[in-house]
């Protein structure tokens, strides 16, 4: 794995120029879509160039976007949805050779870059045993936390909402012991075994969930935050009042 990879070190210095992977990558999604914004974000972390293109994902999709999709999964009776990633053997060419659908498959492939590129930073730590912390983590956000914003916006009444923000207290106090148990330094180690807490050592009472190192956490988590946090308190003004009550 590149130094620029490990965990536990600030993250380096980059330059304003991006790096470019071998192939080149089209990345077909919109600007409101949380999955597609997973992507994005791990592309600007990564500082992988990609063309992006926009999709109508309310109305009648580009045939071109269509066509696309069924090369990666040809099934006719699918819709068709984004994000949607083109792997082109040569960048100037609009002929791909892969295409790649959904937001945690591409996050994989992005992440195996950063193995076979020298200059491609990894999201997720080395550690195999604080990697899997990290993916239980993210996990238990996905099953206790994501599905809270639409159950605030279909609450129909206030006891509704009411039971919607303790759900949604208990699922976050869950989440804060998993999120001790990803920063714990211990002295025997990550692994419980040889001290592998080198890792852990640099940890920022105000940083990421791994100390000064965004990783694959808060690439997954950030757009769904983003909603539960911003969107669902502007759209029911009455959640204020359920989240004050004991």
């Amino acid at each position: 794995v590149p130094k620029e990879a490990k965990i536990g070190e600030k993250p380096p210095v980059r330059t304003k120029n991006e790096t470019s992977l071998k192939s080149g990558l089209v990345l077909w999604g919109n600007l409101t879509c949380p999955y597609v914004q997973r992507v994005r974000i791990a592309l600007v972390e990564k500082k992988i160039k990609y063309t992006f293109k926009i999709v109508d994902v309310v109305g009648e999709k580009s045939p071109e976007f269509v066509a696309t999709y069924a090369r990666a999964v040809p099934c006719h009776f699918r819709r068709p949805c984004v994000p949607l990633l083109e792997i082109c053997e040569d960048s100037s060419s609009a002929k791909s050779n892969v295409v790649i659908p959904e937001s945690s498959i591409i996050l994989e492939y992005l992440e195996d870059c950063s193995l076979s590129e020298e200059k491609v930073p990894s999201l997720k730590p080395n550690d195999a045993v604080l990697k899997a912390r990290c993916s239980l983590f993210v996990q238990l956000f996905l099953q206790e936390i994501k599905p809270l914003t639409y159950e605030i916006l279909n609450a129909a009444k206030m006891s509704a909402l009411a039971a919607v923000v303790e759900r949604g207290r208990r699922g976050c106090r869950m989440l804060d012991a998993q999120l001790q148990l990803i920063q714990r330094t211990s002295s025997n180690g990550a692994s419980g075994g040889e001290s592998k807490s080198d890792e852990l050592k640099e940890r920022s009472v105000n940083g990421f969930a791994l100390g000064e190192f965004f990783s694959v956490v808060e690439t997954t988590l950030a757009p769904h935050l983003q909603r539960l946090l911003f969107v669902a308190p502007k759209l029911r003004p009455e959640l204020v009042n359920a989240i004050a009550k004991p």
